[in-house]
């Protein structure tokens, strides 16, 4: 029953298509067949599949049968007299409101009432939508027929125009708040996108960044870290966030973005201050090392200083307390007297082995750290990432805006995904120099 209905349709609809519009109106360029022949040759065949491929061709959608059965019948309900213009408004629609038939039924109504004199509902905000990207639509394909002299050139520009109001509307069906399956193709191949861009963009960056510096163990061991972390956060942050069509980018990606960010930086950026941080074993080789030093006793003196601007008597009391020889020694003394009065014969090393461990590791923190410091270098790296996040995910938020409309635009899915990729790498390349350089620049990271 419910298929005859569908052929009833299709069948009236076209004899009135024949009949009403012109044959070049009505039959694209694609279509070998006019419209009486089509009709003909589908009652010859019985075949629905005939029909629904040259209607295809004349509608330029991807249409099953029962969405072509649901598009004439709306047709027909709409009026069997629309103009060319009136038709392109109507196709706009079902385009449109495909993935939705409340909205496509809304903008059918004001259609309809707009048809019959009564005047456009400026209240009527989903229409207020719609007109908005037609008339984007509408002025790309009069751009494109405008470009063309010749009548082939301009038979070519229609096609190319349908082709480009087909994808327009099935990237922009997010716009009504909930995704489609357009969307959740897409949101996968995006999610791959950002992790191969920001992979690519990362290699280039830190090496130009660090182009100057000695290719040591160190230096790559930091390049394999940054890669390592950054492909695993660029995928995980991509599906969770950047490329989920379920969050509006500006008020649901952003600040998910902020959160995921940070929540996640607070372990590696600890993970970084553990793997990177001078070892023990050269700090204990600096301290067997000031004993035949030269300059042991000015050493010292830095040492102490260093000790008490950073409350390190306080933090390893006894030690203090059993620091010198001789337990007569006036241990109230400022320690930045501690050079005149004391020297490496006084001090006891075992007993304030701790003390001046803790001085050295401070003494090398100052000395790598960049012009930011807080006194831990995982908390130089949390911060700094805390601030670039304020300029960097707005900046990536409108990349993947980007990205998922070159993808959806693009006819050939591979070009438009390997236009994606270049996009977000050329631009991340550029973030990421920037990203490089002021790290140096502020914690020396």
């Amino acid at each position: 029953m419910k298929k005859s209905f569908i052929l009833t349709n299709i069948f009236a609809l076209f004899l009135t298509s024949c009949s009403s519009f012109k044959s070049a109106e009505r039959i694209p360029a694609a279509a070998n067949l006019p419209c009486q022949e089509i009709i003909k040759e589908f009652f010859i065949d019985k075949k629905s599949d005939v029909m629904a491929t040259e209607l295809k061709k004349y509608l330029k959608m991807d249409l099953n049968a029962e969405e072509v059965g649901t598009f004439f019948k709306e047709f027909s309900d709409a009026d069997a007299k629309l103009t060319d213009r009136q038709v392109e408004t109507f196709r706009a629609i079902f385009l449109y409101g495909k993935e939705d038939a409340k909205i496509r039924q809304e903008l059918l109504k004001e259609f309809s009432s707009q048809m019959n004199g009564t005047p456009v509902d400026e209240t009527n905000k989903t229409w207020e939508k719609f007109a908005a990207h037609k008339k984007k639509v509408d002025a790309k394909k009069e751009k494109l027929i405008a470009n063309e002299k010749t009548e082939a050139g301009k038979a070519a520009a229609v096609e190319k125009g349908a082709i480009y109001e087909k994808l327009y509307y099935s990237c922009k069906t997010q716009i009504k708040g909930k995704p489609t399956p357009v969307d959740l193709k897409y949101a996968k191949r995006l999610t791959y996108a950002l992790t191969a861009g920001g992979l690519g963009s990362s290699i280039i960056s830190y090496n130009v960044v660090h182009w100057d510096e000695e290719k040591n163990q160190k230096y790559f061991n930091e390049l394999y870290f940054t890669l390592g972390i950054g492909v695993v956060l660029s995928f995980i942050g991509g599906k969770l966030v950047l490329a989920n069509p379920n969050l509006n980018p500006w008020t649901g990606k952003m600040p998910m973005a902020f959160l995921s960010n940070a929540i996640s930086d607070a372990g590696v950026s600890g993970i970084y201050a553990f793997m990177f941080k001078t070892k023990d074993t050269i700090l204990e080789k600096k301290l067997q090392d000031l004993e035949s030093d030269p300059e042991a006793n000015k050493k010292l003196h830095e040492l102490m200083v260093i000790a008490e601007e950073n409350h390190l008597f306080e933090k390893h009391l006894k030690n203090t307390q059993d620091m010198f020889k001789d337990k007569n020694t006036d241990q109230s003394m400022n320690p930045a007297e501690f050079d005149h009065v004391a020297t490496m014969d006084d001090i006891d090393l075992d007993e304030s082995r701790e003390l001046l461990m803790s001085a050295l590791a401070e003494q090398e923190y100052q000395e790598k750290s960049g012009v930011m410091k807080t006194g831990y270098a995982a908390v130089d790296r949390f911060t700094f990432h805390r601030i670039f996040n304020l300029m960097s995910v707005p900046s990536n938020i409108g990349l993947t805006i980007l990205m998922h409309n070159q993808m959806c635009m693009s006819e050939d899915p591979k070009k438009g995904f390997m236009k994606a990729v270049g996009l977000y790498m050329g631009a991340s390349i550029l973030m990421d120099a920037m990203y490089f350089k002021s790290k140096k620049e502020l914690i020396n990271q």
